[in-house]
């Protein structure tokens, strides 16, 4: 922790830009590492750490991608988006870093004797024994580095970087959280863990950006074991489920004025009695029951610990001229800021908690990427999704249409929210025509097949308004044997249409 604020404070000396994420995400690291490995992961802030930061990103968007594969396995192993190739890609750098971490400290506990035991050792102890006929292999080994580095980083640096952007929306929620640390820490020291405690309102400030700003939005898929009804609900065996976190947090029925950030409704009266881990349902970031996270109460004190130290330490204000911050999501597995490069610019004297006097004068800045690469990654994902579908339509009206049915009509309208919310509405009509008149038993039927796809993009209730609608019409003569066809007899009218709604 030192270490970060040390580099934030001469940055801000020497009015350099300081990235927050990064700074976080580098800070996380190395706590992690003292832990599990007994040293710092990245011994300065450098291009392997943003590396690092850059990694753990990519790995938790590419995780909450909508799958095609995942629901309709047949084409899984078409891998038609890349997601599984560039898992695989990421894994092995991942592989890499791990097995040099794993290494060092191997040779170094060899260089320096035993010692005490960490984490990493008592693992590498079980990969050496058998425990009836079964131990660790080095894969399981990095696996579990792989999963406490990555999700104990991560999902924390998040929700940090959130409740210090909505303190900088809400000045004086900064103001009154700096002068309760002062009152109970003075300036003569930095925040230690044992002033947790005695903190309320930075615990309400905390409470509340896991509430309105969770860092695993739909936690992480469960699967059904057996068959049940929740709510009336009935759920079959092995049905894949997902808790909406981030809709509970905002529900209105529970939570008064849900979209605004208020601590307040922490500090006193029913809602200074709820716990944020897993015991009462209507807080739950970190999930509830048997299967909550394994690193709740670690990730509760890193959070309060690391956010009151960065209040105490420095003064936060917003540059001149910046209104706002912008607050947009980006979905998936963490959430994320859509702009989440939070920089600090270095003012004018000031010290870390009154070296010389006072708090560092320290300015918050946002990145603007705009909407136009965003629209385009979703046109890309969407229309290959398209084009899955409209594969797997001509594939049905081939079976389906015969020699004496004029006119077959397919469509297929599709629904997705790529981010925040805004949704992607894509409508895929299949017209199949032919000039057959049942006359000819052995010539061929020359049919017409006319595929029409229509994305709208845009907000729900403003989706007929205002939206941004692309077409493409296909048209495909085939000829297609008349034997193929001889045993269709539509028996009503009604056959010559079908309508899907997927």
């Amino acid at each position: 922790m030192g270490y970060m604020l040390g580099s934030m404070y001469d940055c801000s000396k020497k009015g350099e830009v300081v990235v927050v994420a990064e700074m976080l995400t580098y800070a996380m690291a190395n706590m992690i590492g003292e832990v599990i490995l007994s040293r710092r992961v990245f011994e300065t802030k450098d291009s392997e750490s943003n590396q690092f930061k850059d990694m753990v990103v990519e790995l938790m968007t590419f995780a909450g991608y909508f799958n095609i594969g995942d629901f309709v396995p047949f084409l899984a192993w078409l891998d038609l988006q890349g997601i599984e190739r560039e898992m695989k890609t990421l894994h092995k750098k991942f592989d890499l870093l791990l097995t040099r971490m794993i290494k060092e400290h191997v040779s170094s506990r060899s260089y320096n004797g035993k010692g005490k035991q960490d984490f990493l050792d008592i693992l590498m102890d079980h990969c050496s024994k058998s425990n009836d006929g079964e131990r660790l292999t080095l894969t399981n080994v990095k696996a579990l580095l792989l999963n406490l580095f990555t999700a104990g980083t991560d999902t924390s640096s998040s929700i940090i970087e959130w409740a210090l952007a909505e303190m900088l929306k809400y000045p004086n929620i900064i103001k009154r959280a700096h002068l309760e640390m002062v009152q109970v820490i003075g300036k003569n020291r930095r925040l230690d863990e044992s002033d947790l405690k005695n903190l309320p309102y930075l615990q309400a400030i905390c409470k509340e950006t896991m509430r309105k700003h969770p860092s695993t939005p739909l936690n992480l898929p469960r699967v059904s074991s057996q068959p049940c009804q929740v709510n009336g609900y009935y759920i079959p065996k092995n049905t894949r489920l997902s808790v909406n976190i981030w809709a509970i947090g905002r529900d209105p029925e529970v939570w008064e004025n849900s979209l605004e950030f208020n601590p307040e409704r922490f500090v006193s009266g029913k809602g200074a009695k709820v716990d944020a881990r897993g015991n009462d349902f209507e807080l739950i970031p970190f999930g509830a029951g048997r299967r909550v996270c394994a690193g709740t109460r670690m990730g509760i004190v890193m959070v309060q610990y690391i956010l009151g130290t960065l209040v105490h330490s420095f003064e936060w204000k917003l540059p001149h001229g910046v209104v706002e911050l912008n607050m947009e999501e980006t979905f998936g597995i963490a959430l994320q800021k859509k702009m989440p490069r939070l920089a600090l610019v270095g003012g004018d004297g000031g010290g870390i908690n009154g070296s010389d006097g006072g708090g560092s004068n320290l300015s918050v800045v946002g990145d603007d990427d705009g909407d136009g690469v965003v629209l385009l990654v979703v046109v890309v994902l969407t229309m290959t999704m398209v084009v899955t579908l409209m594969v797997v339509m001509i594939a049905i009206l081939v079976v389906m249409v015969m020699s004496t049915t004029p006119m077959v009509a397919i469509t297929a309208v599709l629904v997705m929210a790529p981010s925040g919310d805004r949704v992607v509405m894509v409508v895929v009509e299949a017209r199949y025509a032919s000039n057959n008149d049942g006359d000819d038993d052995c010539g061929a039927v020359v049919a017409m097949m006319e595929v029409v796809v229509t994305i709208v993009y845009g907000k729900p209730k403003k989706l007929l308004a205002k939206s941004r609608t692309m077409s493409l019409s296909l048209r495909r003569f085939v000829a297609l044997p008349k034997i193929v066809q001889a045993d269709y007899q539509p028996r009503s009218p009604q056959d010559k249409t079908v309508q899907i709604t997927v």
